[in-house]
């Protein structure tokens, strides 16, 4: 990108689209303590993941949502920020500590182990390599595994503590289809999140057919997954197009990869 941006032969195009890059959290696990997830959305700088690991790919969000969609994004409130203090803090205080000296901090006497499903698509295996590393900063390990056909059964099924995904999330034009995955009815909650909350609140949504209604139930749900910390939001994947500067009106939109 940068070598064509120089080249005045061409046109380069980039948009913030509607895809979400981000890992499930399974939290009929290990992650099912509170307390590990907070530490662990503490530990991750997706700032540089998103800017220099992935070499601005992606947009640096705080939820499963882009910020670039009408959903109230800039009203949500995330207190789990950056601070690899703060979440070594919180990890010591729980009393998950390393008491061998091997780096791995044990959590009712077993090591702190995390199975790490990726894939190499849109430069996810390359999340997961950046949060092996940053997890190992703070006595987390993380095993990754990356997604085959087996792999996949095995996420359907739960059976990972993380697993990466790339989802459109306005599919229609509409986010409900894709907030299923953490609505508690639903087949597609492979992270087996439960919140009461969040379940009201989504069936308004099959109810509501007032525009401004439905976005600020959306913005809900959003916050009550940012305090659950019941996601790993890597990013919004921007999509870019390369032109001859002979032709005209080719530029991407908000939308997804695709253009006509």
């Amino acid at each position: 990108l940068d070598t064509l941006k120089k080249d005045d032969n061409f046109n380069v195009s980039i948009g913030q689209g509607v895809r979400t890059g981000f890992a499930y959290i399974n939290e009929k696990g290990i992650l099912g303590d509170d307390t590990l997830r907070q530490a662990v959305q503490m530990a991750l700088d997706h700032k540089t993941m998103c800017e220099v690991t992935v070499g601005g790919l992606y947009t640096e969000g705080i939820s499963v949502l882009p910020s670039s969609l009408a959903y109230g994004y800039d009203n949500l409130k995330n207190p789990y920020t950056y601070n690899v203090d703060n979440a070594k803090k919180l990890l010591d205080d729980a009393g998950y500590k390393d008491t061998d000296g091997d780096g791995i901090r044990e959590m009712n006497g077993k090591k702190i182990s995390i199975n790490y499903i990726t894939y190499e698509n849109r430069r996810l295996s390359d999340f997961a390599q950046a949060i092996q590393t940053q997890l190992a900063d703070i006595g987390i390990e993380a095993k990754i595994n990356s997604m085959d056909a087996e792999e996949i059964k095995k996420m359907v099924a739960g059976e990972y503590d993380l697993c990466d995904s790339n989802w459109i999330t306005v599919g229609n034009g509409d986010p409900t289809e894709y907030m299923a995955n953490w609505y508690g009815k639903s087949d597609a909650n492979f992270c087996n999140y439960k919140n009461a909350e969040y379940d009201k609140l989504y069936e308004q949504l099959d109810t509501e057919f007032d525009e401004a209604k439905r976005a600020k139930i959306i913005e809900q749900l959003q916050q009550i997954l940012i305090n659950d910390a019941a996601v790993i939001v890597h990013g919004y994947y921007n999509s870019s197009m390369i032109s001859d500067k002979t032709v005209s009106g080719a530029n991407i939109h908000t939308a997804d990869y695709y253009w006509l």
